[in-house]
């Protein structure tokens, strides 16, 4: 059994405050790493005479999804109700219904 542990409202509003600007800088982070990692990895390429003319694979597009995907699925671990709830508030953010097969 899960006991909730009570805070004063002053620690609530306090967390309730810092807790999105952590957020804020991790994902600052992520998306500085992201640029990071396509920029190495065109360096890489092209330092190997390896050349694109429509589309580099390891564009931060790419990277992106490749984070979210690794992070989904270690979140829902195979719990595919969670899965499915996970999908489903996701698809309202984007504002689209998922519908299951």
């Amino acid at each position: 059994m899960i006991m909730e542990q009570q805070f004063s409202e002053a620690d609530e509003a306090y967390m309730t405050k810092k807790i999105p600007q952590y957020i804020d800088a991790l994902v600052e982070k992520i998306n500085d790493k992201i640029i990071e990692t396509e920029t190495t990895a065109s360096w890489d390429f092209v330092s190997r005479g390896i050349t694109f003319n429509d589309h580099f694979p390891a564009n931060a597009d790419f990277l992106t999804i490749s984070v979210v995907e690794t992070l989904f699925h270690k979140l829902h671990a195979g719990d595919k109700d969670l899965a499915e709830l996970m999908l489903t508030m996701m698809g309202k953010q984007a504002g689209i219904e998922l519908k299951r097969c």
